[in-house]
């Protein structure tokens, strides 16, 4: 998919416009590259798309920074028959009118100029008046050149970025978001390096023995309705509102607890939070139940669904509790068969995470494919779709659509088929065996290895990072790769954790270690592979289909040479006629 632009400098007369063919999927720093080309502007000044009739600005500099917006991808914005303005100088303020005349059908991925109308522009004349005091100085407008041009472009596509503009911290990788609070929270022994691993011992079993005395000392809380009452009617509401619970608006305060409490230990409802529950909610909840209770930080509790609802923390000791009445329905309802259920289950989304974030999208026949290769199993892709379908019920994570499986954003007009697109040249990776297969599910994230070990190390020595923030930028780099981001735009998460890049050595150093990252991280236009796999792939291809051809040592014969054969003749009007 692409557009149709026409695009005109205000107040030009007669006008200076041209009509260009843009991709889909580009970012607005890519349109203004297609519009500075096109008008012969040289990226000297800041610039700026004004969507007026909603009020949305994206503005972009020569050299990106923070406050840069102009990332966005621009296809949200490009409706058939729409108008807004691009503004390049803010001094000269040289303004251009951009209508998208047509969404059509276009699988290039450079532009092209299809008409135009005027001379380029010329930098730094005071504005349209003043091109017009010295417009002969203008150069003509060469299309067949800048097409030419064009056409060595190769525009990324740019994928739909989570949730936000880009994940935060606390959803990227392995439980870094655990690890920062307990560095915070215990700073003075986590914050040296001089601290020994004894020392830590030391400190965990003095954490233990408080934790079990306050297991002694605190009392057992008789109901979860004790904890209730403990509460502002508001947080009520939202814990009613989180499980889809109505008619309590008519209830006061003591009333709702009570009829919030009932709800919440109905056996339907409880297996459903149980089972939607992850493995690392079921410990921290199974731990409290066998004890009274224990020692953990707020921001932990906060993170897990099932521990806010089923349990009361005591903010000033830092521990956490689980009533006499949960207990008893959990011990009825989670039997061994209901525990081996929910492992399943959590398997099983395990194995989607880790699919998606491999590939993003592919056929629900291939993810059975390869859930069965791992678990030596039999499941059918119908099996496969009523499970997902049942998945999708309590999330937005996954689609099925048209026979594919894919991330949910992928679904928004129909970039899933893009993606297919890009991916058909490669052949799905499969790692070699079912947990690291997993792991990618269960982190959300490609782990450091030895490959980006090197990325790491850079963050560390260069700039001075420390666990966990190092392993928080690598994360953040990672996906901002992944999601197909401009070298510039991940210059700027350094900048967010305040790394000091400044000179022209440290930013030029910053790009070149993003772009050796690039090489191994995994995407999904590869299926899963990194660019450096798909190029040693290509090259063992080239090897291989190398052959070796001897020639005979012969002397060259020249056509006024006498004939090889002994007849006598030249060779052109003997045996060399025969040559072809």
């Amino acid at each position: 998919m692409g557009y149709q632009l026409k695009i005109t400098i205000k107040n030009s007369h007669p006008p200076i416009w041209r009509r260009i063919l843009v991709p889909s999927h580009i970012t607005f720093f890519d349109l203004d590259d297609i519009i500075e080309a096109a008008f012969g502007w040289q990226h000297d000044h800041m610039f700026a798309f004004d969507f007026r009739d909603v009020g949305e600005e994206f503005i972009g500099t020569p050299i990106r920074g923070e406050e840069d917006t102009a990332d966005e991808c621009i296809d949200e914005w490009m409706q058939e028959g729409r108008s807004f303005l691009y503004t390049y100088d803010f001094g000269d303020d040289w303004v251009h009118t951009v209508k998208v005349e047509k969404v059509i059908e276009y699988d290039k991925r450079y532009p092209q100029v299809m008409k135009s109308k005027g001379p380029n522009m010329i930098e730094d004349c005071g504005g349209i008046w003043g091109f017009y005091d010295c417009i002969e100085e203008a150069e003509p407008f060469d299309m067949e050149a800048l097409n030419a041009k064009f056409q060595k472009w190769n525009l990324k596509k740019i994928y739909p970025k989570r949730s936000s503009r880009r994940r935060k911290s606390a959803d990227i990788g392995p439980d870094l978001d655990e690890w920062a609070i307990i560095q915070d929270l215990f700073s003075d022994l986590l914050g040296s390096d001089k601290k020994s691993q004894e020392e830590f011992g030391e400190w965990m079993q003095i954490m233990q023995k408080q934790e079990e005395e306050m297991q002694k000392s605190i009392p057992p809380v008789e109901s979860l309705e004790d904890i209730f009452l403990c509460y502002t009617k508001n947080d009520l509401k939202e814990i009613a509102q989180m499980y889809g619970l109505t008619g309590y608006n008519k209830f006061k305060k003591k009333e709702l607890a009570q009829w919030l409490k009932n709800h919440l230990l109905d056996t339907v409802l409880m297996k459903k939070v149980l089972l939607e529950a992850s493995e690392a909610s079921f410990q921290l909840f199974e731990s409290a139940v066998e004890k009274n209770g224990i020692s953990m930080a707020q921001e932990l509790v906060e993170r897990h669904p099932l521990l806010v609802t089923y349990g009361g923390f005591h903010q000033d000791l830092e521990f956490y509790q689980v009533p006499d009445d949960v207990k008893e329905k959990y011990k009825k309802i989670c039997t061994p068969q209901f525990r081996q259920e929910c492992i399943a289950r959590q398997k099983f989304m395990v194995y989607c995470d880790a699919a998606l974030y491999l590939y993003g999208v592919l056929p629900i026949e291939k993810f059975v494919e390869i859930y069965n290769s791992y678990e030596d199993a039999d499941m059918k892709p119908e099996e496969a779709e009523d499970r997902i379908w049942n998945y999708i019920k309590h999330g937005e994570a996954y689609v099925l659509k048209d026979g594919f499986f894919m991330e949910a954003e992928l679904e928004e007009e129909n970039m899933f088929r893009y993606v297919l697109q890009e991916q058909e040249p490669y052949s799905y990776y499969i790692p070699e065996n079912k947990e690291e297969f997993l792991v990618y599910g269960e982190c959300g994230c490609q782990e450091p290895d030895e490959s980006t070990d090197f990325f790491l190390n850079y963050l560390q020595k260069k700039l001075h990072k420390k666990a966990p923030e190092d392993l928080m930028i690598y994360y953040e780099i990672q996906d901002g790769i992944r999601m197909n981001e401009d070298v510039e735009e991940l210059i700027s998460v350094l900048l967010e954790f305040d790394c000091r890049i400044s000179s022209d050595k440290q930013i030029k150093d910053a790009m070149n270690q993003i772009l050796k990252l690039g090489r191994y991280i995994r995407k999904w236009d590869y299926k899963g592979h990194t660019n450096a796999e798909i190029q040693k792939s290509r090259d063992d291809r080239i090897s291989s289909n190398r052959k070796i051809v001897s020639f005979p040592g012969v002397k060259k014969v020249y056509p006024n040479d006498p004939c090889p054969c002994g007849s006598g003749k030249k060779y052109k009007h003997c045996c060399g006629k025969k040559q072809c």
